[in-house]
């Protein structure tokens, strides 16, 4: 099988093309994937981290943290079944029908982000989203920072999340991973 143009090549449109190779061969893939690497992982303290954890699966505070992430492809949406320590997240993502955005879906929420490309690396800004279908307002939205780069010939991920209103910490995950052959 050839990779064919996915998610992400379609949403950034012309922006595909500031990313690294590597980077683009992260997104196209035609069948089945899975990568393994390792994260350094701070989950916050205090009743709102704890639900948040509890409902979207955020991986245990720890250094050196063995991580797994399979992707799967149907049609236009991408299933991606991570594993920090053996803890599993999962979600779905897919066209948002706006040019630079893309949907994630992690029961119960859908958060629409917009993709920008910098200096080769891939941020992630949420815009919108949704619980149980109902739109949420914009203070009601989690304030994501999230990075994806090549570095040391490896995909890396730096992925902060903080609790609207208060920002205080959910969780931060960052490390690298590296296809399994």
């Amino acid at each position: 099988m050839t990779a064919v143009p996915g998610l992400y090549e379609t949403a950034l449109g012309d922006a595909w093309a500031e990313l690294s190779s590597a980077h683009q061969a992260f997104h196209t893939y035609a069948e089945d994937c899975t990568y393994t690497g390792v994260a350094e992982i701070t989950r916050g303290t205090g009743p709102v981290a704890a639900l948040a954890a509890a409902v979207f699966g955020f991986p245990r505070t720890g250094e050196d943290v063995s991580v797994t992430l399979e992707k799967s492809r149907q049609g236009t949406e991408e299933t991606w079944s991570r594993s920090f320590g053996g803890r599993p997240m999962r979600s779905v993502c897919y066209p948002s029908g706006r040019p630079s955005h893309s949907r994630e879906r992690l029961w119960p929420c859908v958060f629409e982000m917009e993709l920008q490309v910098q200096n080769q690396a891939m941020h992630l800004h949420v815009r919108r989203g949704w619980m149980f279908g109902v739109p949420l307002p914009r203070f009601l939205l989690p304030k994501v920072d999230a990075r994806e780069f090549i570095e040391d010939h490896r995909f890396n991920f730096d992925i902060a999340i903080r609790a609207p209103l208060t920002s205080g910490l959910l969780v931060h995950y960052r490390g690298w991973l590296r296809p399994d052959d």
